[in-house]
């Protein structure tokens, strides 16, 4: 029974890590447009044009705070 809990303690942290990782805010953006994803799921022409648009703006933030903790790290190291 030890070995069944440690077992699923393991695999509850690996999923853990593998859904938060190091950026734990694309997980919040990931369920935030699912979550509009059912909230437009009525309406077909709203999706159609809503949720590329929270995709695409998702995407752009995303990439621009991983810019911005590089350069945060390159000026850290760089000597002054």
């Amino acid at each position: 029974m030890k070995a069944i809990s440690r077992a699923v303690v393991r695999a509850a942290l690996a999923i853990w890590d593998f859904l938060v990782g190091d950026t734990p805010e694309v997980l919040v953006i990931t369920l935030a447009i699912v979550g509009i994803a059912f909230a437009v799921r009525a309406h077909d022409s709203a999706a159609v044009i809503v949720l590329p648009i929270c995709a695409a703006a998702a995407l752009i933030g995303v990439v621009r705070l991983g810019r911005m903790r590089i350069d945060a790290k390159r000026s850290e190291s760089e000597p002054h």
